[in-house]
C-alpha cells in the first residue's frame, strides 16, 4: 500500500488529483446506479459548489442558490430537457498595483494568513417535473442569493389513461 502511495506522489500532485477525481466520479457512479438518484451534480469540473434550497410551493417551484461574492453577469441558467441549470464564476480581487518612485507599476505579493474564501467556476443543475412553465420563469438576485421561480402549470386533467390493446 505505501508503495503505491509513494508512486502516485512521485509523479506529482496534479496525478495523484486526477486519481482521486476519476475515484470519486466512480463512487458517485455507482451510488447512482444503486439509489437511482442523480448525483452527477457532485462531481464536475466546478471549482466550486454552491448551496441550493429546492421548494414545492403551491403554484411554483423556487430554487435558491447562496452566491455571495459573485458578480451576476458572471452567472448564466439554462433550461433543457427537464433540467435546469446555473452556471458561472466567482472572481477574486484582483491584486492591487503599486508604483514605485521611479514611475514603474509593480503587483503586490500577497501572503494570506487564511484562505477559506473558494473562487472559481460553478455549475448545479436541477431535475424539474414536465408541469412547469419555463417561458414564464423569473430570476433575481439579492443579498448574494440567486432566486429562481418556475410557475407550475396545471396538470393534465386525469393522469390516468388507459392504453387501448389490439390484438
Amino acid at each position: 500500500m505505501q508503495k503505491n502511495i509513494d508512486y502516485l506522489f512521485s509523479r506529482g500532485p496534479m496525478v495523484v488529483l486526477d486519481n482521486i477525481s476519476k475515484i470519486q466520479n466512480k463512487v458517485v457512479q455507482i451510488l447512482d446506479d444503486t439509489l437511482n438518484i442523480d448525483l452527477s451534480g457532485m462531481c464536475s469540473d466546478a471549482d466550486i459548489i454552491p448551496d441550493a434550497d429546492f421548494c414545492d410551493k403551491d403554484k411554483k417551484f423556487v430554487i435558491d442558490i447562496d452566491l455571495p461574492g459573485v458578480d451576476i453577469k458572471d452567472v448564466e441558467i439554462t433550461y433543457h430537457a427537464d433540467k435546469l441549470t446555473v452556471k458561472g464564476s466567482r472572481k477574486g480581487a484582483e491584486p492591487a498595483a503599486k508604483t514605485d518612485t521611479e514611475g514603474e507599476s509593480d503587483i503586490s505579493e500577497e501572503k494570506y494568513i487564511c484562505q477559506e474564501i473558494s473562487y472559481g467556476t460553478f455549475e448545479r443543475s436541477f431535475d424539474l417535473p414536465a408541469e412547469i412553465d419555463e417561458t414564464h420563469a423569473k430570476a433575481t438576485y439579492k443579498n448574494g442569493v440567486l432566486s429562481i421561480a418556475i410557475p407550475k402549470t396545471k396538470p393534465s386533467e386525469s393522469k390516468l389513461k388507459k392504453i387501448k390493446i389490439e390484438a
